[in-house]
Formats: structure tokens, C-alpha cells, sequence
């Protein structure tokens, strides 16, 4: 599960925790520009920022996020992409994986209810 590592602490995406340096790392792979003296948005918790990744149209057709006893769980392909306790570290190492291959859907947000 864990891909390329983070040009600017080189950790891997998995041990990456929500920080400024991942926020960043999701700003610059959505294509946007941020001097290094301005924090970036946090993509990485509930919030604005966090919908405007789990709505891009970059997730390959078949990506959802599911809540199990064991965290939050993204799975494309059906092979899980990624994994944590936060909705929003799940989604953003997810994004970080995926986003590059270029796919065209929003991710899928699954409820307990519909398992």
C-alpha cells in the first residue's frame, strides 16, 4: 500500500500524518501553487478542503471510502488503497496514490448502512 514517498520529509505516503507538509503535497498534486511562507488549506481534516478532493473528478470509476471497526478504508479496484482512524488522512493518502493514473470520477462515500 505504500507508493512514493514525499518529496519535502521523504516519508512514505502511509506514515505521512496530517500535517502541513501533506497538506501541501495534496495542493501541489491538485495543481495549485503555494509559497513556501503560506500554510496550505487542510485537506486533510472534515472541512471545505477535504470535499473539494473526495468531489474531484480524479478517482478512478470504481474508488469508495468505508468506515469499518478498523478505521476508514479506500478501496479502488477492489484492493484496499489506503487506511486510518481520520476520514480525511484515509482520503488525502488515497488521493496521493491514485490522482496521478488520472481517473474521472468523484470518490464514493459509503455509509454503514449500505454495506
Amino acid at each position: 500500500m505504500s507508493g512514493p514517498t514525499c518529496s519535502r520529509c521523504r516519508r512514505a505516503i502511509d506514515a505521512h500524518e496530517a500535517t502541513d507538509c501533506l497538506n501541501r503535497w495534496i495542493h501541489e498534486l491538485r495543481g495549485l501553487t503555494l509559497s513556501e511562507d503560506h500554510h496550505p488549506p487542510s485537506y486533510s481534516e472534515i472541512g471545505e478542503p477535504l470535499d473539494q478532493v473526495v468531489e474531484a473528478n480524479r478517482w478512478p470509476a470504481d474508488s469508495f471510502v468505508i468506515s469499518r471497526l478498523e478505521g476508514w478504508i479506500v478501496v479502488s479496484s477492489g484492493t484496499e488503497v489506503s487506511r486510518s482512524d481520520s476520514f480525511g488522512l484515509a482520503v488525502c493518502r488515497a488521493a496521493l496514490k491514485l490522482f496521478p493514473a488520472g481517473g474521472k470520477e468523484k470518490l464514493t462515500v459509503m455509509t454503514p448502512l449500505q454495506h
